[in-house]
């Protein structure tokens, strides 16, 4: 049997990195999880204009700031890209789901200008917002509850 003897590689098949990889940042909406993004259909809607190819590198940073995750494209077409997770996702707003809420109020995510808020159950209003994340929102919810409930 001849042995076996791989083909050399061409200058045409080698690349400076940068030139070849693109890096893009993305901010899925607040309830949106890193496995989401690892359907195809989720990137219909954005992916022919947004010139996304295989090889790109998308780094995901949760509008909310609850998780972080990389991912790398495997491959696109006009209405859908496929992508696999670089890693595992990085958690960064754990907080248990007992913590954000008592029996009169509540924590949730608003918008990206006001970020998280204490909302009251009976009426839904905002007593306050702006919280970087969860646990600052339930920190000053568990607080200030006496006053509040007062």
């Amino acid at each position: 049997m001849a042995e076996r003897i791989p083909a050399t590689i061409r200058a045409a098949q080698i690349h400076q990195r940068r030139a070849r990889v693109m890096d893009w940042i993305v901010t899925p909406s607040e309830g949106t999880r890193p496995e989401d993004l690892l359907n195809p259909e989720y990137w219909k809607h954005v992916v022919a204009a947004s010139g996304i190819e295989p090889m790109a590198e998308i780094t995901a940073w949760a509008m909310d700031g609850s998780w972080v995750c990389d991912y790398r494209v495997i491959h696109v077409n006009s209405t859908h890209a496929k992508l696999i997770m670089k890693g595992k996702p990085e958690y960064l707003d754990e907080v248990k789901e007992s913590d954000l809420e008592t029996d009169t109020l509540f924590v949730k995510w608003i918008s990206p200008a006001a970020r998280y808020g204490v909302r009251r159950k009976s009426d839904n209003v905002t007593l306050k917002d702006g919280f970087q994340n969860k646990q600052a929102a339930a920190r000053w919810m568990h607080e200030n509850l006496s006053m509040i409930a007062a």
